[in-house]
């Protein structure tokens, strides 16, 4: 409990109200979908986006204030990243990234998924094409946690919570896509990951909007 006491109010309300949403997600989401987090175009997915984007907005206004706590570097591409997945989430974007690559012979989703499968992997298409994505972001996010200095322990460890629910949430989604999980499991694996991905998101707004 001292823990959570010693957590920035503000931070504090942004994991309450993510909190309430997953609650809501479990006792609503059977009959009303404008409330299930894994669903397109309702509630859990505005509140994620524009959350996001105006993170972004809200990290270039303060962006003087906040680099003397943040390096430069690293807070431009917090906002970067911020808003990519922001804009990614409300257009859904990654659920539709193989069309980018219709006709193109290597890229195209048919080769993709031949491919994979031979490999072995036979879960979501759009990680696959994201991977080389995430692979930049998560060794980026990994380096400047390496790189913080004792007078930014704080904020070593937001992006060190991050950095691990962004592994949480793509390994749950590279289980509960892989259709060996059913019912029960499966759900749990969705208020998992789709959990993890409210949580990492908070987490980054307040990184971009702390003045403090």
């Amino acid at each position: 409990m001292q823990f959570i006491s010693n957590l920035p109010r503000q931070l504090l309300w942004l994991l309450a109200f993510d909190i309430l949403l997953i609650l809501i997600h479990l006792f609503l989401s059977w009959q009303y979908t404008f409330f299930h987090i894994d669903h397109e175009q309702n509630f859990p997915t505005y509140y994620q986006s524009f959350k996001l984007i105006i993170g972004a907005l809200l990290g270039i206004y303060f962006y003087k204030k906040s680099i003397k706590k943040i390096p430069k570097l690293l807070f431009l591409i917090l906002i970067a990243i911020s808003f990519w997945v922001g804009i990614d989430e409300l257009l859904q974007i990654h659920e539709n990234i193989y069309l980018i690559f219709e006709g193109h012979e290597t890229l195209s989703a048919e080769n993709v998924v031949n491919q994979s499968l031979t490999l072995g992997f036979d879960s979501s298409l759009w990680i696959l094409y994201y991977a080389p994505f995430m692979i930049v972001v998560i060794g980026c996010l990994f380096f400047w946690i390496i790189k913080m200095d004792r007078q930014l322990k704080s904020v070593a460890t937001a992006l060190s919570v991050i950095l691990i629910l962004v592994v949480i949430v793509f390994a749950t989604e590279i289980l509960g896509s892989s259709g060996r999980f059913f019912n029960d499991y499966y759900q749990l694996l969705i208020v998992i990951e789709e959990g993890s991905e409210l949580l990492a998101g908070s987490l980054l707004f307040y990184l971009l909007t702390n003045k403090n």
